[in-house]
């Protein structure tokens, strides 16, 4: 479940599409702008994110918090190695150093397990299986990255915001998709309903709770981009004045 919960929310992209939409619709009444190639890459990457959320929602679980924590970290390690080695990105002697020590924390800690460091309740088999799913989605992140770099190096014209989100919509709902299926398998929408009846103030008041804070994260994300928005016509004022400001050059005049 909790790995649905990580991107069910993409519909609200649709919000800064529609007003960008809007915004362009007098000069390019262009609704779509991602290409069929764009798609099917963007398509195949949301079930690669679908994946990474449900190892990175399991894995976890099983792992002490500062376990997890620190092979979250080699996410950061596992992204520069496939930038290098995909999109050709240079790699700094302090950033091969610092991919080298992220990878030797993580394996010092497989190494180190002892029934003192697990879960309550958690066996050493369930320890060593959260460790091994946390850096396969740690592997997997690093790799989604670079890769979505590649879409916008492939692409043949220019990458605008709207390509952007519209690639990060897609991907948002394959992956989605992915999870959505996971979910039905496994009936986690009738332990919704299970949990909500053991809530101690009852079922009505956990779906007003959880009501209200999904309203509250939607006011949140609506805010963030009024905000962006609003910062970047000030940007954009500020230089269309800075050039209304500056001193026309006269050009000397000949001499007959």
């Amino acid at each position: 479940m909790s790995s649905w919960l990580k991107t069910v929310g993409c519909p609200i992209i649709l919000i800064p599409l529609a007003i960008a939409y809007f915004q362009r619709r007098k000069i390019d009444p262009q609704i779509i702008f991602i290409t069929r190639r764009e798609f099917l890459g963007s398509a195949g990457l949301g079930i690669l994110t679908g994946l990474i959320a449900y190892f990175n929602s399991w894995g976890p679980a099983k792992l002490p918090v500062s376990t997890s924590t620190l092979i979250n970290a080699t996410q950061l390690a596992f992204t520069t190695l496939f930038a290098v080695l995909l999109i050709k990105q240079k790699l700094t002697a302090y950033s091969a150093i610092s991919v080298a020590l992220l990878i030797a924390a993580a394996a010092i800690l497989a190494l180190r397990t002892t029934d003192n460091d697990l879960p309550t309740g958690e066996s050493t088999m369930d320890y060593m299986m959260g460790f091994f799913m946390s850096v396969i989605g740690a592997v997997l992140y690093g790799l989604l990255l670079p890769l979505i770099e590649m879409i916008y190096m492939n692409a043949k014209k220019a990458i605008t915001y709207t390509t952007v989100l519209e690639i990060q919509m897609i991907i948002a709902i394959f992956a989605t998709a992915f999870s959505t299926v996971g979910v039905i398998i496994n009936k986690d929408f009738q332990a919704i309903q299970e949990e909500a009846s053991q809530f101690d103030i009852g079922d009505v008041k956990y779906y007003l709770v959880l009501g209200i804070a999904i309203f509250l994260a939607i006011c949140g994300f609506i805010s963030y981009f009024y905000g962006e928005n609003e910062q970047s016509k000030k940007e954009k004022q500020k230089t269309i004045d800075e050039e209304q400001s500056q001193p026309f050059l006269l050009q000397p005049e000949l001499s007959m």
